[in-house]
């Protein structure tokens, strides 16, 4: 057996366990959607493929092995991913290593699954819109250096995040047409979140990119950042001072608002920076 059709045990709702063969290249879109019994699966060196919705609203699924042998879930153009929907609210799915091969994770790939606590993703470049939205057990997420995108409402409501580890891995790296930067709200309300790292690629934080981390006390901004976008930093209580680059010309309104402990901005001289700090009232320290 080299193939499993569309939906082929779409709401199979007492299928426990399956025993997928070696030798099949493919788990097509849906297959194991809405099996809400299914308990555990490993995937088998000879898959290649896990396509959309693959196992959507299996909410009894709490373990997932992943070959290394897979190189595409459901990306086009032969890219190396986890794409739409591939593990949607998989409720009570715990822990998930993602091999080095795969480089990007698509739209609400895990979004709602609420037991989740660790994600280790060392080769992922790219993360797609709402990719861990309400991801709400989420503790950690170890995410390569070279990062180039999260999307928007990546990590929404990831309220137990508490640190995002990046990896020097290189493998799986791939060209994106993605904007590279952070988008829209994508830690909004991470409240357990204390530090972050914005990654060396990225030339935007978009609006409310880190709104109510109420728990963020330090952030580090690359010189390749450009702009900061509106409410991006909003009701982050904790965040004392910060340091944005010269290379920083467009800061959006109610960036820091309600941050009620920041008191200095740091930058160079003369810089964009500078300028925003004296006008809205910052004590601005030169580096």
């Amino acid at each position: 057996m080299t193939y499993i059709g569309n939906d082929a045990f779409r709401n199979c709702i007492n299928l426990e366990s399956i025993i997928i063969p070696e030798g099949l290249t493919s788990i097509s879109d849906g297959t194991f959607s809405g099996c809400s019994g299914l308990i555990s699966v490993t995937i088998p060196n000879s898959v290649a493929t896990i396509q959309h919705y693959a196992f959507n609203q299996c909410t009894s699924l709490n373990r997932v092995i992943v070959s290394d042998s897979i190189t595409e879930i459901a990306t086009p153009d032969n890219a190396t991913g986890i794409e739409t929907g591939a593990f949607y609210c998989c409720s009570n799915l715990r822990n998930i290593s993602i091999p080095n091969t795969v480089s990007s994770i698509g739209e609400v790939a895990f979004k709602g699954c609420k037991s989740l606590v660790n994600v280790t993703a060392k080769g992922v470049t790219d993360i797609g819109n709402l990719a861990f939205s309400e991801c709400s057990s989420l503790e950690s997420i170890t995410i390569n250096k070279q990062v180039s995108y999260i999307g928007n409402s990546a990590f929404d409501e990831c309220t137990d995040l508490t640190e995002i580890i990046t990896s020097d891995v290189q493998i799986g790296i791939k060209t994106s047409n993605n904007v590279v930067g952070i988008g829209d709200n994508a830690f909004k309300n991470c409240k357990k979140l204390r530090n972050a790292i914005v990654p060396d690629r990225a030339t935007s934080i978009a609006n409310g990119a880190f709104f109510g981390c109420i728990s963020l006390v330090s952030i580090v901004i690359p010189k390749s950042v450009t702009s900061i976008g509106t409410i991006a930093f909003l009701g982050c209580i904790n965040l004392t001072s910060i340091t944005i680059p010269s290379s920083v010309t467009a800061i959006g309104e109610g960036t820091f608002l309600n941050c009620n402990a920041l008191t200095e901005i740091k930058g160079v001289k003369g810089s964009f920076a500078e300028t925003w700090a004296k006008e809205n009232g910052y004590t601005f320290i030169v580096q």
